[in-house]
């Protein structure tokens, strides 16, 4: 408390200007020579001790009070219904007035003491798109994520700004990076994403939550990003029940870095790993011409309750051609049905948050097994076409029974060897985006071959499959080529601890 205080009176302080007493006697230097002796800590020093507690080192305390106008808040104010596990609520937020390019420096969480058990994650994307549209929204109060009738404009919102969870206190920018906030250049229009959880189902409550975003006119040397890495969050993620140890992975192609990274890379200084309940281990590969290089980021001992942004003892660099993975470890030991990927906490993910600079055009780099992949590991060789419920067509054995019964019913105990090898080693679907809205080219042939990989006659299918299986609304914002271009797993050296 003492602390809170003397911070409140150093930035009134700060505030009153060189011409006032008291910034004369608490701030100014006084003339003539001191006495001998070790000197005394001042009161600016104590300050500046308690800056750095707080993550602050080495910044300029009277420029940061100075700035006080350039602290603003996103806030959601949103009612949790007992009967919901879980709610997804999306906001539309607009730029506040700034007259020049700032750098966001620093984010803190807010939430009030009713719903702070309850707010598990929060994310900020940047939206592209129509900005009469997106101001239209962001007068509006929000509401349920992915669902109708959540306007197809809101799907432009993709390029991660902040990526908080559950544990953390906040993020501070390094001193030589910032990430940009530009009125002339750049985007007007965020989205904020915030997932609540309500495993207790407890009574209905009314909260507000949301993060409060610090920037400032002194720009950095760089500007920063983020780059989410991973599995893309979707029913092909498929984590089977009863397992001790099952393991998923996410790529991110050398095709995507080499297109889309600068000649001289990326740095990446800080990194967030993100799992939901079952997950246990995870790590962000590297492998650099076929030699994997130490994991950039790890945690061998998950929390999901502690979702905290890592700080990299130094950046580590990431060139052009690099392939990055995403590996996560699951324990479902305690399931007795099966886990798909999604956004609920009772479904799982597979990401990791990279920070880095400097920025580029880079903002989601995933990847999916590809859909012979999947239909391969649950036995299946065959789907009838246009078929509602998707239904299979051969073996005979399994003809006329439905995919949802397959995956439902499927022996895992005595399967689940053969259907992890082909999890692991089959062919994947690279999915690279842009900050707008667009997939970047990536190769669609196997390596050794000549012609594409049959599973790129399927991207009809594949959009079958998410329009029955996942939410019909996404269907209409899929590029013509989704789901048509698969990737063999590379073959790579593997990293050893020894």
């Amino acid at each position: 408390m003492n602390k809170s205080r003397s911070m409140k009176c150093a930035g009134h302080v700060a505030r009153m200007g060189e011409t006032r007493n008291a910034y004369r006697i608490l701030v100014g230097k006084p003339e003539g020579k001191r006495l001998q002796g070790r000197p005394r800590r001042r009161w600016v020093d104590n300050i500046r001790m308690n800056l750095g507690e707080i993550g602050w080192d080495g910044m300029d305390w009277i420029d940061l009070a100075e700035g006080r106008d350039q602290w603003r808040a996103l806030v959601n104010t949103v009612t949790l219904p007992a009967s919901e596990e879980t709610l997804c609520w999306c906001k539309i937020f607009r730029l506040p007035y700034i007259r020049r390019k700032h750098h966001m420096v620093r984010y803190v969480p807010l939430r009030e003491p009713v719903n702070r058990t309850h707010v598990h994650r929060v994310i900020v994307y940047e939206c592209q798109g129509s900005e009469a549209e997106f101001e239209v929204h962001a007068k509006e109060r929000g509401q349920v994520c992915y669902q109708s009738p959540m306007p197809p404009i809101f799907f432009n919102c993709n390029n991660v700004v902040i990526a908080w969870g559950i544990g953390s206190e906040g993020f501070t920018f390094p001193p030589e990076a910032g990430y940009p906030l530009d009125p002339d250049l750049g985007p007007k229009y965020f989205m904020m994403e915030t997932h609540y959880n309500n495993s207790v189902h407890s009574a209905d409550n009314t909260g507000t939550s949301g993060m409060r975003v610090y920037y400032t006119a002194s720009l950095r040397r760089h500007d920063a990003g983020v780059l989410s890495v991973g599995m893309d969050p979707n029913w092909r993620h498929i984590i089977p029940p009863g397992q001790p140890e099952v393991v998923s992975e996410g790529h991110c192609i050398s095709t995507c870095t080499w297109q889309a990274f600068p000649p001289r890379g990326i740095k990446v200084f800080a990194a967030a790993l993100h799992m939901h309940l079952i997950g246990r281990r995870i790590r962000l590969r590297q492998i650099r011409n076929g030699v994997e290089l130490p994991p950039i980021a790890a945690d061998n001992n998950y929390d999901p309750g502690y979702q905290e942004y890592r700080r990299l003892l130094e950046p580590v660099q990431v060139y052009r051609g690099d392939h990055l993975i995403a590996q996560c470890v699951y324990n479902s030991e305690g399931r007795t049905t099966i886990t798909l990927g999604g956004l609920t906490s009772r479904e799982e993910m597979c990401l990791v948050f990279a920070m880095y600079y400097p920025r580029i055009d880079l903002s989601l780099c995933h990847s999916l097994p590809s859909l012979p992949t999947v239909l391969h590991s649950l036995g299946i060789q065959e789907l009838w076409p246009d078929s509602s419920p998707v239904t299979i067509k051969s073996p005979p054995e399994l003809a006329d029974m439905t995919l949802e019964s397959r995956l439902v019913t499927y022996d895992w105990e005595n399967h689940f060897r053969s259907f992890q090898e082909a999890t692991r080693k089959g062919s994947f679907k690279p999915l690279c985006w842009m900050k707008k809205p667009t997939l970047l080219p990536v190769e669609s042939y196997l390596r050794g071959t000549k012609k594409p990989y049959g599973a790129c006659a399927l991207a009809s299918w594949n959009k079958v499959l998410v329009q029955k299986l996942i939410f019909p609304q996404v269907v209409k914002k899929l590029p013509a080529s989704y789901g048509a271009c698969v990737y063999k797993r590379p073959l790579l050296t593997p990293y050893s601890e020894s």
